[in-house]
């Protein structure tokens, strides 16, 4: 299969916000941003480690989740590449020797654009999560809803929003940091029309507006 060039990983390299990887149907890791890198240090491997041409599934399997649940991610990852879906996320736990939070979160998504399948690549990212959930009998006796505000102003280029002390913060970290929840990538209608246009038709989405 031939490798893409280096700059068609442009996204994961300047703007994707997580630990990314772009990811061939055969497990290859064909290109890595610099927060996978700090990422793999994190969790323990050595800065001399050559992430490009090594094998994502068969280092899971070995260090991290195993082989019954490697095997499950790999079928849903399958599946995205055939088309069969169009992003994938999943919760999974790292076993106790790692370094880091115990869960992580996999998102995995097609390239924008592409009409060719199976896809020749995908982004895939890895970030680790903080799952604690307070249920609504143990609040604080003085809880408020993070945003109180009538209106929140958010930056028409890049989507950023002020906090109390007037930094502009990413939206997503906003809404993280304000209302206590874990992102997680999916994609609307509107979008779908407009990037995977050969899905349109079937999911009567075609001329779909935001």
């Amino acid at each position: 299969m031939p490798i893409p060039t280096p700059a068609v990983f442009s996204a994961i390299h300047d703007h994707y916000p997580h630990a990314a990887v772009a990811l061939a149907p055969d497990g290859c890791i064909l290109d890595v941003n610099a927060r996978w890198i700090a990422y793999g240090l994190h969790s323990g491997l050595s800065g001399r480690f050559d992430w490009h041409g090594a094998n994502y599934f068969e280092m899971m399997e070995e260090l991290v989740l195993g082989t019954g649940a490697t095997a499950s991610l790999r079928r849903q990852l399958d599946s995205l590449f055939a088309g069969e879906r169009l992003v994938y996320s999943g919760t999974y736990s790292k076993p106790s020797a790692l370094p880091g939070r115990r869960w992580f979160l996999v998102e995995a998504f097609p390239p924008f654009g592409s009409h060719s399948l199976p896809y020749p690549y995908l982004y895939l990212s890895h970030r680790d999560l903080r799952i604690a959930v307070r249920s609504a009998p143990h609040r604080d006796a003085g809880f408020k809803p993070a945003i109180s505000r009538r209106y929140l102003p958010i930056c028409a280029a890049c989507k950023s929003v002020p906090d109390s002390s007037g930094n502009w913060t990413p939206i997503e970290q906003f809404l993280k940091e304000r209302l206590q929840v874990e992102l997680t990538h999916d994609i609307c209608p509107s979008c779908i029309a407009e990037l995977y246009p050969q899905y349109a038709g079937g999911l009567n989405l075609a001329g779909s507006g935001h």
